[in-house]
C-alpha cells in the first residue's frame, strides 16, 4: 500500500494517473489519507520525460509513506532507459530475512550496461504497519531517513560528473521496474 503526501514536485497520483487505473485499489490510509493497493497484476508505467526533464535532476529526494504486507522482494519505483533493461534511478525493498529488509538504492550512469545498486539500508519489517522513509542524493552521497526521527545513514557512491540524461522513451514506473527487474511491489488488502 501506497500513501499520498503532500509534497512539492512530482506526486504519486500523477505517476499512477488520476483516477488511478482499475487493478489499483483505493484504500484508508494514515492520517485519512488515500492509499493504493499494489498486485503483482498492476501495471504503471508512463513516460519519464512527461514527469522529469531530459537533464535528470542531480540532487533530489524521494519520499516513500508504505505498508508491505508480502515477505517478497519489489521495486518501489524506477526510473528505466527506453527499452526498461536499466534502472536509471531506483528503490527496491529485498525480501524478509531474519524479520529485516534492506531498502535498495540504484543509481546508474547512462553509459553502462546493467544497473548499479550504490547503498543498501536495512529496515524492520513490519508489516501491518505504516513506514514513511526518504532518500536524498546530494552531491556523491545519498542520505536514508527512517521516520524522520533519526539521523540520516549516509552511503557516499560515485557517479559521472555528468547530468544523468534520460532518453526519449525512458519510463517511470511505480510499484515495478519494467523488464529488467521482475519483483513487483505487493501488498494484500486486509478486509474486516
Amino acid at each position: 500500500m501506497f500513501s499520498t503526501i503532500e509534497e512539492s514536485g512530482v506526486s504519486l497520483l500523477q505517476l499512477i494517473g488520476s483516477p488511478p487505473p482499475e487493478e489499483i485499489t483505493q484504500a484508508p490510509g494514515p492520517n485519512r489519507q488515500t492509499a493504493y493497493l499494489f498486485t503483482k497484476d498492476t501495471n504503471t508505467g508512463q513516460m519519464a520525460l512527461a514527469h522529469f526533464p531530459t537533464h535528470f535532476y542531480r540532487d533530489f529526494s524521494l519520499v516513500f509513506h508504505l505498508k508491505p504486507t508480502s515477505d517478497d522482494a519489489g521495486v518501489l519505483f524506477s526510473i528505466t532507459d527506453s527499452n526498461q533493461k536499466i534502472m536509471y534511478v531506483g528503490v527496491k525493498l529485498s525480501a524478509v530475512e531474519d524479520g529485516k529488509r534492506k531498502v535498495i538504492f540504484y543509481y546508474t550512469d547512462p553509459d553502462s550496461d546493467r544497473s548499479q545498486e550504490v547503498a543498501k539500508f536495512e529496515v524492520a519489517h513490519q508489516p501491518l504497519e505504516w513506514s514513511r522513509f526518504s532518500l536524498a542524493v546530494n552531491m556523491d552521497q545519498v542520505s536514508f531517513y527512517e521516520d524522520c526521527d533519526t539521523e540520516p545513514k549516509v552511503v557516499k557512491f560515485e557517479r559521472s560528473p555528468n547530468d544523468l540524461e534520460l532518453e526519449t522513451n525512458s519510463r517511470i514506473f511505480v510499484g515495478q521496474s519494467g523488464a529488467d527487474d521482475p519483483d513487483k511491489y505487493q501488498v494484500c488488502p486486509v478486509y474486516h
